[in-house]
Formats: structure tokens, sequence, C-alpha cells
């Protein structure tokens, strides 16, 4: 065992030291930049200056040493394997950092990651969500809208967080004190997880997002909420051939030992498809049928789930040949992405509003008020992830 050890730990600093000497020679020079594969999946428009400097510097790396990314996965996997060495005697329930830095973790098996939310505010947050959509109510009151919100729990609000050991005690509080305080006046649900299987089945192991598995409980759940009398559509899932994703947890920690298979529901239902009020196709928006034929990105850390489903968008506007009377707006997030067709089968017009890009693509701020009243819009529906619905950190800016 002594030996396990310390062969192990002299496999982690022999790494370490060559990754050392490599940010040091690199520092000598820099003169030159040569961007990467590697460097250019994390380039950011808006970095600050010492991230620009860091960038400058890994571009000199990999410029004098060509097997760069060779070692620096190798330093990676070394790391991941003395983490699991490290941790493997710990309780079961015991969540492992990956990343810190970036609070990117793991379960016990190493088989999902886990980005951990920051908890020390939620209590103040989510009292001034519940003024915000107070307000919301109050604003919708003379309308006769059907008012709808529905948050898609993560980890931390879900009664998987149990299987951890961690110091959240009851993580559907906010859910249930969300329906206590606006019952009778806006209709409220959240996605139920068990426990971590269901957790694991619901959610990507690499990705924050919903699998269309996920996807298909929360629709469920919807045409509930909404009042849809219809049936939901079959549950005919089919796997995406040939496709490793690699999700925003792992883009972010650097790690490809982890990736996902990628599924998708039949959906042929015909419906016309408007983007920011310009008709278009949904193969504008969408590289569906391209996967279907084998023809996506073989990068290892492509963004699969905005490739296949789509990116996000201010405004998408579905029209389906029904008969309801019902026009549905979704004020959403990117989790709407691979569901919101689901949704829109059930209604006549349904349009879908990303408040992180619609005064940018149109010039003004949303008013939710005068744009129900210019689409007869019969059902408001907010859909977001937990964190955007529960609490002020989350990245949207509702109203």
């Amino acid at each position: 065992m002594k030996k396990r050890i310390l062969n192990l730990l002299f496999f982690e600093a022999f790494f370490t030291f060559i990754f050392g000497v490599f940010v040091y020679l690199s520092n000598a020079n820099e003169s030159d930049t040569v961007l990467s594969k590697t460097n250019l999946k994390n380039m950011n428009a808006e970095m600050s200056s010492i991230a620009k400097k860091q960038l400058e510097v890994e571009n000199n790396i990999v410029s004098k040493f060509p097997f760069y990314e060779q070692i620096l996965k190798g330093y990676e996997r070394a790391n991941l394997i003395s983490n699991q060495f490290l941790y493997s005697n710990f309780k079961q329930n015991f969540l492992i950092p990956i990343s810190t830095e970036k609070n990117i973790y793991a379960d016990q098996n190493f088989r999902v990651l886990i980005r951990k939310y920051p908890m020390e505010n939620a209590e103040e947050e989510f009292r001034r969500r519940m003024e915000l959509f107070d307000a919301i109510y109050r604003g919708l009151e003379g309308t006769n809208i059907n008012f709808s919100v529905y948050a898609i729990s993560g980890l931390y609000t879900s009664f998987a967080i149990f299987d951890f050991n961690t110091e959240i005690t009851s993580p559907y509080q906010y859910g249930e004190r969300f329906k206590q305080t606006f019952w009778g006046r806006i209709h409220h649900d959240y996605l139920k997880i068990a426990g971590f299987k269901t957790y694991q089945k619901y959610f990507f192991k690499t990705d924050h997002h919903l699998t269309i598995f996920g996807a298909y409980e929360v629709y469920k759940d919807l045409l509930e909420l909404l009042n849809v009398k219809q049936r939901p559509l079959p549950k005919s899932f089919y796997k995406v051939m040939g496709v490793q994703f690699r999700g925003a947890n792992a883009r972010t920690a650097v790690i490809n030992d982890i990736f996902d298979q990628f599924y998708d529901i039949e959906f042929e239902l015909p419906f016309e498809i408007y983007l920011n009020g310009e008709k278009i196709t949904y193969d504008e928006i969408s590289k569906k049928n391209l996967y279907h034929n084998g023809v996506f990105s073989l990068d290892e850390y492509a963004n699969h789930y905005a490739e296949y489903f789509h990116s996000d968008y201010a405004e998408l506007e579905y029209i389906f040949q029904n008969d309801t009377n019902r026009n549905l707006l979704i004020i959403g997030d990117s989790y709407t992405n691979n569901m919101e067709h689901l949704i829109a089968s059930h209604f006549d017009k349904t349009y879908v509003i990303d408040l992180r890009h619609y005064e940018e693509a149109f010039g003004e701020k949303f008013e939710l008020r005068e744009y129900i009243g210019k689409r007869g819009v019969t059902d408001v529906l907010f859909l977001m992830s937990a964190n955007n619905i529960y609490f002020e950190s989350g990245s949207i800016e509702l109203y």
C-alpha cells in the first residue's frame, strides 16, 4: 500500500514539475502567440487583462512544445486518478472536488460532473425573487392571463442532494414556499427528483442541461400545470449515433474521460417558425438533419446541445395548426431549447423569449403587458432553472 501511494504521488509530482517548467520557460519569451484548439475553446471576447495574459502564456507554451496538449492531458489524468485514490476511503456520499476554482465536483464514482452553486445568500435572494414575481403578477391584473411558473430543479434543489454530505437539509423548500405564497394567483410546480439515480437520468453527466428524458418529464408536468387536456406525445426516444457530448462542466474542468451519449424524441408534427419576427425553416437554427446523417463537429468539446437543438435567441415563434384559441408565451433560458417544440404543439401560437438577448435584438427592453396585448397571449409561463427562478444570483434579470 505504501509503495502504491509513493508511486502515485511521484507520478503526479512528475507531471506537475514538467508543467511548471513549461510555464517558466514560456515566460522567458512572450513575443509569438499561437492559438491552439484548446485555447480557442476557452476564448472570450470580454476577457480580463489577467485572463489575456494567461492566454498569451498558454499560447507560447503550445508554440514551443508540440506535445504540450498530450502532457497537459496526462497531468489532468494523473490529478483525476490521485483524487480518486485520495477520496476512495471517504464516505460513500462525499462530493469530490475536481476544480474548486470553477466549483466543479464529481460523484464518488467519477461518473457525473456537478457544478456547485453558492448558497450563502439564498434566503435574501429568494425573498427578492418573491417580491419580483409578486410585482409581475400585479402587472398582469385585469388581463385574465393564466400565469404559471415552473422551476427545473437541479441537484441542490432536489432530494438527490441527500445522497451527498452537504449542509442542505430541505432542498425542496423553495418550491413549496413559492406555492404557498402565491396560492390561487400563480400556478407553480418544479421538477421532482427523488434521488441521484433519477438525477443521472434527467441530466447530462457533463452538463447542467436536461437530457431528453428529463425534458420529457418537464413537458408532462407542464401539460398539467397549464391545464392542457390533450395527452402527451408518445415516448419515442432514439439515440443520435456517434455523438460523444462533453458539456459545460466537462469543458470548464477540461475533463474528457467522462462524456454523454445523445438522445432525442421523434417529432414529426408540421409547424411554422419565426426567428425575431422573420420566417425561417427549423433547419436554419437546428442541425438535427445533419446529425442524423452523421455530419457534426468532431471537436471533443463541441456544444452538441446548442448545435443539435438550437442556440439561445431573443424570440422564437412556433405556429401549429391547432384550434385551441390559446397562445402561449414562454419566458425561458437555455433549458427550454430541447422541449419548447413539444409544449408548443398543444397551442396555436407559442412565443419563446430569452430576456438575455431581447434588448440587443430589438433595441428596447421587454415589456410583458404590452407584448401579450399585441400578440393575443392567453398563457404566460416562466420556465427556467431553479437557480434563475428562486435566486437573484441567477443569470437572468427577469423584469
